[in-house]
C-alpha cells in the first residue's frame, strides 16, 4: 500500500505540477474545503450533539475529533440530507437540485445503485466542476454511488468521478457488497496479498469478495478487504493534499470524503493509520444492550434507552453468543466502531490541516484557511432512539425524541449532524436552528469562491453562507426546504412540515421501472408542527385551522416540481430526466446535449452502458454511438432523417417511439430491438441502411409502410437483418405498403434477409398474400432459424400459416409445430447419408448435438445410434 500511493504522490507531481495555474492573487483568499461525507449517522451517533440528545456516557459514542471541530465551529441541529437514502442525497448534494430531480425517479427512489450507468444529469455541472472552474484541485476519494459507466475486462471507467468534475478520485464504485474493486481515476484497481493496489486483472489481484454478515453472524466474503478500505480512503486523501500543496502552491483545493462508515456490514478496521478502532462508549465501556430471546431463541435487544429495534436489519449478526448462550459481543459495539473509524479519519485529516503550511498563507497552516464540513448521506440506520438522536423543544426546552430512522419520512430519516468550521469566519462553539439541506452546499459554496450561479446549475440551492457567519438563522432561505424519502416529498417552512405522495406509484412495477413516479398531482398525507411535536405523533393533515396552510405548502411543492426548480433565478431547463448517465439524449423540449447544444457528443454515453428513457421527449436528429433502453414515455424522433447510426443500439421494452419524417433509419451497424411499447412510423419506411444492421422484434408492435433493405452507393458491405424472436408473448408488425418488405436492387443479395426462429408467436399484419412471401421464401429472403427456404427440406406452407383478416389484410403466423424436418440432405452436399445425422440431430436440437451423431458411442455413425438419439431428444437416457 505504501508503494502504491509513493507512486500516487509521484503521478500526481507530473500530472498536477503541469496544469495551469489561476493568478495566485485571485485565489489567495479562497478556502481550501474538506467535505467529510459520513454514512447513516443520525445526530446520536456523535458525542458532538450529547448535550442535545441527552444521552448518558454509558450510552453515548465517544467521537472526541467530531467534538473538537465542533468546538473550532457551527452546529448544526435542523440540517437535512436530501433524501433519507444514500443515492439521491448524493445526486442533491453534488447538483445542487432537489433529490427527486434525477434521471429516473424510480432508481433514486427505491433502489440505493452500486454498478450502474451514472445518474448524473448529463453534462450539469457538479459542485466540483465548479470548484475546478474557479481554480481548485478537486480531489474525492471514497463511496461514489452515484453510478458510473466501466468497462470492467478493459478495467476502464468512462464515465465516473473525473468526468463529475474531480481531478483525482480513489473509491469504490458503491456498497461493500456490490462493489467489483476500487476506482482510481479512470481506472479500475484491485488488491494484491499486501493490500497494494493493482489492476483489476492483474495475476496478482485478489478475489474482490468484500465481507457481509449473513442473518446468523457469519462473515462470509474477505473481511480483510472490507477493513481495509477505510484506510485506503485515507492515503488517498492525505497523499492527494500533500501532492497538491507541493505542486500546486497558489491554488486552493477541494477534497471530498466520502466515508463508507458506518453503512453495513459493520466490520470496521482493527486500526486505523496507527490509531486503535474501538467504537467505546464516552464512559469507556463496549456497549451492553440488554437481551431476551423470542420463541425460536432468537436474540432480541431490548430497554428503554434502544427502544424496540426487533429482528431485522443489522443488530441481530451482531450479537454473538458463546456456547452456554451468553451474550459476547453486541450489536451497537460493532456499529460504535464503524463510527469511530469516521472519528479517527476526522481527526487525522485535521491534523493534516493543523500541521501542514498554507503555501498561499505564509507563516499559517492550512486550517487557518479552510473551511470543514462534517455532515451524513442520511440519518441512522439503527431503530434506536440514541442513536437518531433527540433535541430540545424551543418552547419549553423539554427532551423529546426524534422519530425515524434511514429510509422513513420522520425526521430521523435525513436530520443529520452537521458541522462547519472556518477560522476568521465562523465563530467557535456555536448552534444554529438555521434550517439547511446538502442541497445548500453548492450555492454556498459558489457565494464562498465568488462564483455567479448561473440559471441552468444548482436550481434548489440556497447560499447558507449568511447562517455559517452567523448573520441569519433560520430565515436566510429564499425558498422552502424540500427533502424525500421513496414516494414521498416533504416541505418545510420553518417548523412546519408537509409531507405528500404521489398517488400514482407503483412500487410492484418491473423492477420498480413502471414510470408511474413522477411526482405530478401530490396528495397532502401528513402534516406536523415540529415546533411542539418532534415525535411527529400529531398528525394536523385534517385539522380546519392548518387547512390554509396545508394547502399553501402543497400549491408551492407542487410548483417545485411542476417548473423544474425552486432557486430565485434559475430557469425552467432539462434536467436529464429522460437520460441515464451522461447526457440528455430526449430532452423534454428538444434534442440538445449540455455540451455546445449542437450535436450529440458521445463522449461519456458509451455502448458499454445502457441509458434509461421513462419520460416523453423529442428528438430532432439521429442518435449516434449510444445505447438507449426505453422504459416507458412518449419519444418522438421529428428532423429530416430520424433513426439511430454508428453502433446505436436502441431496445424499446415500453412505451412508445413515433417519428415524423417520411423515413426511420438503421443506419452503419445501428440495431433496433422492440422487446415491448409501440413504434408508429406510419405512412414512413423503415430502412436498414448501409452497413451491418439489425432489427430484433420479440412483443409490443411496430407499424410501417414498409421495411427496406437499401446500400447508399451501390456498396453491398455488410449484412441486414430483420428477426423474429422466439420465446417472448409474441407482437404484431403491420407493413401497408403493397411491398411490404423490399429487397430492391441496392441492397446485399446475399446478407440481406429475414429471419424467424422456431417457436415465433407474433404476426406480420400486411396488404400482401401468401404468394408474396412464397416469392421471398423461394428467393432465399426468408429463413427459419438462418436457413433458407431453398436449403430447408419444405414449402413455406409447412412453417407460416395465412388468414384473411379483413379489409384488405392478411395476417401471417408461424404454425405451431412443423412436421417439415425429415431425414434428408441436409448438410446440402447433395446425397443423403449417414453424413446428414450430425446436422440433422443439430436442427432438431438447436445445434447441441452438432458433431455428436455417434450417440451410442461405438465408434461407428449408423443405424444402431437412431435409438439412442431418440433416447437423448426424449430425455429418457442416452
Amino acid at each position: 500500500m505504501k508503494k502504491y500511493f509513493a507512486v500516487l504522490v509521484a503521478l500526481l507531481v507530473i500530472v498536477i505540477g503541469s496544469s495551469k495555474l489561476v493568478n495566485a492573487q485571485s485565489s489567495a483568499s479562497k478556502p481550501n474545503i474538506v467535505f467529510f461525507l459520513a454514512d447513516d449517522m443520525g445526530l446520536g451517533d456523535t458525542s458532538a450533539y450529547q448535550d442535545l440528545s441527552g444521552n448518558s456516557d454509558a450510552y453515548q459514542l465517544d467521537t472526541p475529533n467530531m467534538e473538537r471541530l465542533a468546538t473550532m465551529g457551527l452546529r448544526f441541529i435542523d440540517a437535512h440530507s436530501g433524501a433519507a437514502v444514500c443515492t439521491p442525497t448524493r445526486l442533491s448534494l453534488m447538483t445542487g437540485t432537489h433529490s427527486f430531480r434525477s434521471p429516473i425517479k424510480q432508481r433514486t427512489s427505491f433502489v440505493n445503485q452500486d454498478n450502474i450507468a451514472s445518474l448524473l444529469p448529463g453534462k450539469r455541472n457538479t459542485f466540483a466542476h465548479m470548484l475546478r472552474d474557479s481554480g481548485y484541485g478537486t480531489y474525492g476519494v471514497g463511496k461514489w454511488h452515484i453510478g458510473l459507466q466501466a468497462d470492467y475486462a478493459a478495467n476502464t471507467v468512462f464515465d465516473g468521478p473525473l468526468q463529475a468534475g474531480f481531478d483525482h478520485y480513489t473509491g469504490t464504485p458503491g456498497n461493500f457488497p456490490g462493489d467489483q474493486g476500487i476506482v482510481v481515476d479512470d481506472k479500475m484497481m484491485g488488491y494484491d496479498a499486501s493490500f497494494n493496489l493493482v489492476d483489476f486483472d492483474s495475476p496478482d489481484a485478489i478475489l474482490w469478495v468484500p465481507a457481509s454478515v449473513d442473518n446468523n453472524g457469519v462473515i462470509t466474503g474477505n473481511p480483510a478487504i472490507t477493513e481495509q478500505i477505510q484506510q485506503t480512503n485515507l492515503d488517498a486523501a492525505k497523499a492527494y493534499l500533500a501532492a497538491h500543496v507541493a505542486t500546486r502552491s497558489n491554488d486552493p483545493f477541494l477534497l471530498y470524503y466520502a466515508s463508507h462508515a458506518n453503512h453495513t456490514p459493520f466490520i470496521g478496521s482493527a486500526t486505523l493509520d496507527g490509531v486503535t478502532v474501538d467504537g467505546h462508549t464516552k464512559a469507556c465501556g463496549y456497549l451492553d444492550v440488554p437481551t431476551t430471546t423470542d420463541a425460536s431463541g432468537d436474540i432480541i435487544p431490548t430497554g428503554s434507552d434502544y427502544g424496540d429495534v426487533g429482528l431485522s436489519n443489522h443488530w441481530i449478526p451482531y450479537l454473538q453468543t458463546d456456547t452456554s448462550g451468553n451474550v459476547t459481543q453486541h450489536g451497537p459495539g460493532e456499529r460504535f466502531e464503524c463510527v469511530d473509524e469516521n472519528d479517527i479519519a476526522l481527526g487525522k485529516l485535521l491534523d493534516f490541516l493543523e500541521n501542514t503550511d498554507d503555501p498561499r498563507n505564509p507563516g499559517h497552516k492550512l486550517i487557518a484557511n479552510t473551511l470543514v464540513v462534517f455532515t451524513s448521506d442520511n440519518g441512522s440506520d439503527i431503530k434506536s432512539e440514541p442513536s437518531v438522536g433527540a433535541l430540545p423543544q424551543s418552547s419549553n426546552g423539554v427532551i423529546t425524541d426524534i422519530s425515524g430512522k434511514k429510509a422513513t419520512q420522520e425526521e430521523g430519516g435525513t436530520r443529520v449532524p452537521f458541522i462547519a468550521a472556518w477560522a476568521g469566519q465562523i465563530a467557535a462553539g456555536q448552534t444554529t436552528d438555521a434550517l439547511i439541506g446538502l442541497n445548500d452546499i453548492y450555492a454556498t459554496v459558489a457565494e464562498i469562491v465568488g462564483h455567479d450561479l448561473s440559471a441552468t446549475e444548482a436550481l434548489d440551492s440556497e447560499s447558507a453562507l449568511s447562517a455559517l457567519t452567523g448573520t441569519a438563522t433560520g430565515d436566510f432561505r429564499g425558498s422552502r426546504l424540500v427533502y424525500k424519502n421513496r414516494h414521498r416529498l416533504i416541505i418545510r417552512d420553518g417548523d412546519l412540515k408537509l409531507i405528500a405522495e404521489d398517488p400514482d406509484y407503483n412500487s410492484n412495477g418491473s423492477d420498480r421501472f413502471d414510470g408511474d413516479l413522477d411526482f405530478a398531482d401530490l396528495t397532502a398525507t401528513r402534516l406536523f408542527d415540529l415546533s411542539t411535536d418532534l415525535s411527529e405523533s400529531n398528525n394536523l393533515i385534517n385539522d380546519s385551522s392548518y387547512a390554509a396552510t396545508r394547502d399553501s405548502l402543497l400549491a408551492t411543492l407542487q410548483s417545485y416540481v411542476d417548473q423544474g426548480f425552486s432557486r430565485t433565478g434559475a430557469a425552467p431547463v432539462s434536467n436529464g430526466q429522460n437520460f441515464q448517465g451522461g447526457g440528455s439524449v430526449l430532452d423534454v423540449a428538444n434534442y440538445l446535449y449540455y455540451g455546445d447544444g449542437s450535436e450529440f457528443e458521445p463522449d461519456v454515453l458509451t455502448l458499454n452502458a445502457p441509458s434509461f428513457i421513462y419520460l416523453d421527449g423529442d428528438s430532432p436528429q439521429r442518435i449516434s454511438e449510444a445505447w438507449i433502453v426505453q422504459g416507458n414515455g412518449a419519444v418522438t424522433m421529428t428532423g429530416t432523417a430520424a433513426g439511430i447510426d454508428d453502433g446505436t443500439v436502441y431496445e424499446l421494452r415500453g412505451g412508445s417511439l413515433v417519428s415524423t419524417t417520411k423515413t426511420f433509419l438503421v443506419n452503419d451497424g445501428a440495431s433496433l430491438r422492440v422487446n415491448g411499447g409501440d413504434v408508429d412510423l406510419t405512412g414512413q419506411k423503415l430502412r436498414l441502411n448501409k452497413a451491418d444492421g439489425s432489427i430484433e422484434f420479440g412483443r409490443g408492435s411496430i407499424i410501417a409502410d414498409q421495411i427496406a433493405f437499401e446500400d447508399l452507393n451501390g456498396s453491398t458491405a455488410g449484412e441486414k437483418t430483420l428477426r423474429f424472436l422466439a420465446g417472448v408473448d409474441g407482437g404484431t408488425l403491420t407493413l401497408t405498403s403493397s411491398n411490404p418488405l423490399d429487397f430492391g436492387a441496392a441492397h446485399d443479395p446475399l446478407n440481406d434477409y429475414v429471419d424467424f426462429e422456431s417457436g415465433w408467436t407474433g404476426e406480420i399484419l400486411s396488404v400482401a398474400d401468401a404468394s408474396y412471401f412464397q416469392s421471398l421464401w423461394n428467393g432465399g429472403k426468408l429463413r427459419v432459424d438462418g436457413q433458407t427456404g431453398t436449403a430447408l427440406p419444405a414449402d413455406l406452407s409447412d412453417y407460416f400459416s395465412f388468414a384473411d383478416a379483413g379489409n384488405g389484410f392478411y395476417t401471417m403466423t408461424m404454425v405451431e409445430e412443423s412436421s417439415a424436418l425429415v431425414l434428408g440432405d441436409v448438410n446440402l452436399d447433395g446425397v443423403v447419408d449417414f453424413l446428414d445425422i450430425s446436422p440433422f440431430i443439430a436442427v432438431l436440437s438447436g445445434g447441441g448435438f452438432q458433431g455428436e451423431a455417434d450417440c451410442d458411442e461405438n465408434g461407428a455413425v449408423d443405424f444402431l445410434d437412431i435409438s439412442s438419439f431418440i433416447a437423448i431428444l426424449s430425455g429418457s437416457g442416452s
